[in-house]
Protein backbone atom coordinates (compact mmCIF):
# COMPACT_ATOMS: atom_id res chain seq x y z
CA UNK A 1 0.00 0.00 0.00
CA UNK A 2 1.49 3.10 -0.60
CA UNK A 3 1.65 6.28 1.27
CA UNK A 4 1.32 8.93 -1.61
CA UNK A 5 -1.95 10.16 -0.77
CA UNK A 6 -1.27 10.58 3.06
CA UNK A 7 -0.20 14.23 4.18
CA UNK A 8 3.17 15.35 5.38
CA UNK A 9 4.01 14.02 9.09
CA UNK A 10 1.65 11.87 8.93
CA UNK A 11 1.91 8.87 11.76
CA UNK A 12 2.59 5.72 10.01
CA UNK A 13 0.88 3.35 12.76
CA UNK A 14 -1.62 3.72 15.61
CA UNK A 15 -0.30 4.80 18.84
CA UNK A 16 2.63 6.60 17.22
CA UNK A 17 1.64 9.73 20.21
CA UNK A 18 2.13 7.27 23.03
CA UNK A 19 4.40 5.74 25.16
CA UNK A 20 5.14 1.67 24.57
CA UNK A 21 2.56 1.95 28.04
CA UNK A 22 -0.07 3.84 26.14
CA UNK A 23 0.83 7.13 27.99
CA UNK A 24 0.90 10.01 26.23
CA UNK A 25 4.39 11.47 25.04
CA UNK A 26 5.03 14.44 27.57
CA UNK A 27 5.99 16.63 25.06
CA UNK A 28 2.57 16.41 23.53
CA UNK A 29 0.40 17.77 25.04
CA UNK A 30 -3.69 17.44 23.89
CA UNK A 31 -3.15 21.21 22.30
CA UNK A 32 -0.52 20.38 20.53
CA UNK A 33 -2.17 16.98 19.14
CA UNK A 34 -5.40 18.66 17.84
CA UNK A 35 -3.26 21.16 16.55
CA UNK A 36 -1.15 18.75 14.38
CA UNK A 37 -4.08 16.51 13.49
CA UNK A 38 -6.28 19.78 11.89
CA UNK A 39 -3.70 20.31 9.91
CA UNK A 40 -3.57 17.38 8.90
CA UNK A 41 -6.74 17.50 7.84
CA UNK A 42 -6.61 20.31 6.22
CA UNK A 43 -3.66 19.32 3.94
CA UNK A 44 -5.67 16.26 3.45
CA UNK A 45 -8.17 18.05 2.00
CA UNK A 46 -6.60 21.07 0.36
CA UNK A 47 -4.78 18.11 -1.85
CA UNK A 48 -6.32 17.46 -5.03
CA UNK A 49 -7.84 13.73 -5.04
CA UNK A 50 -5.19 11.49 -7.14
CA UNK A 51 -8.26 9.15 -7.51
CA UNK A 52 -12.23 8.53 -7.10
CA UNK A 53 -11.68 6.53 -3.45
CA UNK A 54 -9.78 9.99 -2.03
CA UNK A 55 -12.23 12.18 -3.54
CA UNK A 56 -15.31 10.25 -1.94
CA UNK A 57 -13.36 10.24 1.30
CA UNK A 58 -12.31 14.15 1.06
CA UNK A 59 -16.05 14.67 0.59
CA UNK A 60 -17.66 12.52 3.11
CA UNK A 61 -14.52 13.94 6.06
CA UNK A 62 -16.07 17.44 4.90
CA UNK A 63 -19.51 16.11 5.85
CA UNK A 64 -18.64 14.76 8.88
CA UNK A 65 -16.58 17.72 10.00
CA UNK A 66 -19.83 19.56 8.90
CA UNK A 67 -22.12 17.37 11.31
CA UNK A 68 -19.41 17.68 14.17
CA UNK A 69 -19.62 21.69 13.89
CA UNK A 70 -22.93 21.70 14.06
CA UNK A 71 -23.40 19.71 17.12
CA UNK A 72 -20.53 22.22 19.07
CA UNK A 73 -22.99 25.16 17.94
CA UNK A 74 -25.78 23.14 19.72
CA UNK A 75 -25.08 21.52 22.36
CA UNK A 76 -22.78 22.66 25.67
CA UNK A 77 -20.26 20.51 27.12
CA UNK A 78 -21.50 19.71 30.53
CA UNK A 79 -18.69 19.72 33.03
CA UNK A 80 -18.63 17.10 35.81
CA UNK A 81 -19.19 18.87 39.36
CA UNK A 82 -15.89 17.81 40.70
CA UNK A 83 -14.20 20.25 38.08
Amino acid sequence: MSNASLPPNAPMMNGSLTSSHGEADASSSLEHICARLHSQVDSFLAAPPSDDVTKRTQEQTKITLGVIEKALEDYELAYPAVW
